[in-house]
């Protein structure tokens, strides 16, 4: 589970900013917290949303994951020489255009052993790489890695790490490294980054048949999003998935490659797996049973509900955390709101899974659903650098779990809100130029 992801120098984000999942004393919404089984001083939040104007720098903090993860995943897949195409700073400011970019996560492992995970890297090498982890409560080094300097290694790693360290690049991760060399330890740490984060940067990113597989392996899958869609009020009353057999006249055609071909043929014997949508048909204003839609069939809205609503399903069954840029797209916030309440509450949501992500729709804004220390602002200042902060830091004397947040949102007391009047004044003038 996610305790907090530090990011600076990287694109908008100049100075070190922190987004924290750590639960505050705030006492409003118990189920939105859960506790480690371990870590009993430990209380995390179960969603956290971000907001800010456009070009704010709310995608960059999304992008920071994104980029974070598929360093650590793909580290040793980078040749002797070749530049860290991830390295990608604050360009507003000729100092910190050459200075490193740092990304620091502390999360709970699957052991349920918090760990703290830091590197700092420019375009040509790893300059530090640090893990620690707290395995009675206190904290203790794994391994610690400064450029031009041997590795040092607490007393708690285990492994070959010399071999290891000689081997390694300079502009490889240490853990990816040790942990492809199945490491046992960092192999759990790595895998946390390569399947525990989940990111949902665009829709279209969900493989087509996630959902598909998912509901045929298991009956309940099946029922869940099937129930999900009808919930949603798509007309939907229940879903099929069915093996659709292919006619050789309507499926080949004598001009095609001849690889294209041999995976048509493989279809027609095995069969396509397609789920079909089932809705009502009416027949002199009465009920006359059900007719079938392949989902192609279905709207745009519909099919992204379909392919989210397996990606849901597998993080919450999962207990993993789900980190979405503009959750919202395409969705009606009543529906939106409705994923957010699958991860509050504790029977669906018995693993604890996380939803993370950054969105426009002030509807979700609300002390009803929400607790402060879940909303976080995103703004920009005059140099373009990104700052970020909750609502939770504002004085409690002032903004309380009764606070209208949309409201203050919007009217920009909370800040985080694009300057409209210059936009305004733009069109004024731009409206003078034209009666000229």
């Amino acid at each position: 589970m996610l305790i907090d992801f530090t990011i600076k120098n990287y694109r908008s984000i100049r100075e070190s900013i922190t987004l924290s999942a750590l639960a505050t004393n705030i006492s409003e919404h118990p189920d939105n917290v859960f506790q480690s089984e371990r870590e009993k001083t430990i209380n995390l939040l179960k969603t956290a949303v971000i907001y800010g104007a456009n070009a704010a720098g709310k995608s960059n903090i999304i992008k920071a994951f994104e980029t974070f993860i598929d360093f650590v995943i793909k580290s040793t897949d980078l040749k002797l020489g070749d530049k860290l195409f991830y390295y990608d700073p604050f360009r507003l400011n000729k100092n910190s255009s050459g200075e490193p970019t740092m990304f620091e996560i502390e999360f709970l492992g699957n052991d349920s052993v918090r760990y703290r995970y830091e590197i700092h890297f420019d375009h040509d090498e790893i300059l530090k790489e640090s893990l620690v982890f707290f395995p009675k409560g206190y904290e203790a080094v794994l391994f610690h890695r400064e450029k031009g300097q041997r590795i040092k290694f607490g007393k708690n790693f285990q492994g070959p790490a010399k071999t290891i360290e000689n081997q390694l690049l300079e502009n490889h991760l240490f853990l990816s490294k040790a942990a492809n060399s199945n490491n046992k330890l960092l192999r759990e740490i790595y895998l946390y980054f390569r399947n525990t984060l989940q990111l949902l940067v665009h829709p279209h990113e969900i493989p087509q048949n996630f959902t598909t597989e998912l509901c045929l392996q298991d009956e309940s899958n099946k029922k869940f999003i099937s129930d999900f869609l009808k919930i949603a009020d798509t007309g939907i009353e229940y879903m099929e998935i069915k093996k659709r057999k292919i006619d050789d006249n309507e499926f080949l055609d004598q001009k095609m490659p001849k690889t294209t071909k041999l995976l048509r043929k493989i279809y027609m014997t095995q069969g396509i797996k397609k789920p079909q949508m089932f809705h009502k048909v009416f027949e002199n204003g009465k009920e006359a049973g059900n007719i079938g839609f392949d989902l192609e069939d279905e709207s745009d809205g519909t099919q992204k509900l379909y392919d989210l609503a397996g990606k849901i399903i597998y993080v919450l069954k999962n207990g993993l955390v789900l980190i979405a840029d503009e959750l919202n797209n395409s969705l009606h916030p009543l529906m939106t709101q409705a994923l957010i309440d699958l991860f509050h509450n504790p029977e669906t949501n018995p693993e604890n899974a996380q939803l993370i992500f950054a969105t426009h729709d002030t509807t979700l804004l609300n002390p009803d659903s929400l607790r402060r220390d879940q909303i976080w602002l995103c703004e920009k200042n005059q140099y373009g650098i990104t700052s970020l902060y909750s609502i939770s830091e504002f004085d409690y004397s002032e903004v309380s779990s009764q606070t209208p947040f949309d409201k203050w949102y919007l009217s920009g007391r909370f800040g985080a809100l694009p300057m409209i009047g210059r936009f305004e004044e733009w069109i004024k003038n731009a409206q003078k130029e034209t009666d000229k």
